[in-house]
């Protein structure tokens, strides 16, 4: 017998749901996770830093010996790091932004930028609102 999923799984309290077993609240929330009740506020995030950190993260592949194209999440990670600080946040205390990579993480495309247009487009579709801001990257 397997045993039941936590209540987080189940979709109490913004939980999860949808094609892709994830779901966005009508209050611009993003799912729930395990020891949180809200995963990402897509209201706090502003385009222009996710971007950031998407070309940057290309830049650290290049710099690695990689194609621009090359970006792992390791190197996402490494690029939020830096553009967080330079955007006068701290990484320690940033919740929104790491959980949207994350968010992002679990598209099974290979390229960034399109994972972070898909998810701009469901979120805007689902009323999700989110800045503006350009696209990019290639």
């Amino acid at each position: 017998m397997t045993p039941a999923a936590p209540d987080y799984w189940q979709g109490g309290g913004g939980g999860v749901g949808g094609a892709s077993g994830m779901g966005l609240e009508d209050d611009g929330f993003y799912g729930a996770s395990p020891g949180t009740s809200r995963s990402y506020d897509w209201r706090q995030i502003e385009p222009v830093i996710v971007e950031d950190i998407l070309n940057h993260a290309e830049e650290i592949a290049v710099a690695e010996g990689g194609p621009a194209g090359e970006v792992t999440l390791l190197r996402l990670l490494k690029a939020y790091e830096t553009v967080l600080q330079r955007h006068g946040i701290t990484p320690e205390e940033d919740t929104n932004y790491y959980r949207f990579l994350l968010k992002l993480s679990l598209d099974p495309d290979p390229n960034w930028w399109v994972k972070y247009e898909r998810e701009r487009t469901r979120l805007k579709s689902k009323g999700g609102g989110g800045g503006g801001g350009g696209g990019g990257g290639g």
